[in-house]
Order: C-alpha cells, then sequence, then structure tokens
C-alpha cells in the first residue's frame, strides 16, 4: 500500500489496536468489531 495524505500505516491485531489513537467515530467501529469477535461484552 501507498500512503497518499497520510503519514504511515500499520497493519494491527484487534488485541494491539489500543496501542493506536483514533477518531470517535472510528473507536465505535473498533468497539463494535471487538464486540462481535468476544473481545469485549
Amino acid at each position: 500500500p501507498q500512503n497518499i495524505e497520510a503519514q504511515a500505516h500499520a497493519w494491527v491485531t484487534l488485541a494491539d489496536i489500543d496501542n493506536y489513537a483514533f477518531a470517535i467515530t472510528d473507536q465505535k467501529i473498533i468497539a463494535a468489531l471487538k464486540q462481535e469477535m468476544g473481545l469485549i461484552n
């Protein structure tokens, strides 16, 4: 992949995603994914 209008990118697991900053909207999507996978209640 090529970074366009972004400084960097990284492929991470949902277990490691909390080490990165995300906008509120993205945080809601991440929480839904974690809940669906049984990582949070």
